[in-house]
């Protein structure tokens, strides 16, 4: 028999804000969805193939942990540094 806690992990009840799809902690665990963000891999993964002036997540220039925009102004700081470091020489 399931518990109360394992039905809900399942249940779609998180959106990304950019494209509008739910998901459920499930998604969260397996890096589908990042809360602190409110945005979908997916999304993540058009967004680092996409115009620099439209979003800085996919910009050309190398990840700069020293860099006021990525260590304190991005929303996307600490999912941008884990992103590089699935890339050759993107850190």
């Amino acid at each position: 028999m399931m518990s109360a806690a394992n039905d809900v992990e399942g249940v779609a009840i998180l959106m990304c804000i950019l494209c509008g799809r739910r998901f459920s902690v499930v998604d969260v665990r397996a890096r589908r969805y990042f809360p602190s963000t409110h945005t979908c891999y997916i999304c993540y993964t058009e967004g680092a193939g996409s115009n620099p002036e439209r979003w800085c997540f996919g910009k050309p220039t190398k990840y700069d942990p020293e860099a006021a925009a990525c260590q304190r102004e991005c929303p996307d700081r600490l999912i941008c540094q884990g992103y590089c470091a699935t890339i050759d020489g993107c850190l």
